[in-house]
């Protein structure tokens, strides 16, 4: 039977109240709002952390009573270049964003959700700067 190669641990109990692994900030970042969130200690000492997170974004709004939200998310980095970070989506072939994990809202209902992968270049920078834009396209729903 081969040895322990990785443990999975919430984050509180790596850094505990001490926090002796991070800085004081991130410590009490930690401490409160992610005491839950689960990490992956390797042998080598590596660790993934997955760090649950809440977005928020400006929508623009179109119509009258039935008014359709349109909101926009970019992800990317202004700092690593294509050949530094390999930024990809999850399904290459299509434009729909994944909406498995999507919990229905009582308020809005989802009318189109797309996902573009974009790669820019600078007169400074010819490497190329990925990013990843999901649009979504929302409407109130309303009662019968």
């Amino acid at each position: 039977m081969p040895g322990i190669t990785a443990s999975h641990r919430r984050k509180f109990t790596m850094f505990g109240k001490n926090c002796p692994l991070i800085t004081i900030s991130l410590c009490r970042y930690y401490m409160t709002t992610a005491a839950d969130d689960l990490a992956i200690v390797y042998k080598d000492g590596g660790i993934l952390s997955f760090i649950v997170t809440r977005f928020r974004t400006p929508c623009q709004k179109s119509g009258g009573e039935n008014a359709v939200l349109e909101c926009t998310m970019k992800f990317g980095s202004w700092v690593y270049n294509n050949q530094q970070l390999d930024l990809q989506r999850l399904f290459p072939d299509n434009n729909e964003a994944d909406l498995s994990n999507y919990e229905l809202n009582p308020t809005w209902e989802i009318l189109n959700a797309t996902v573009v992968q974009n790669v820019n270049t600078y007169e400074c920078c010819p490497e190329g700067y990925t990013d990843i834009t999901y649009t979504f396209k929302f409407r109130e729903i309303q009662d019968l």
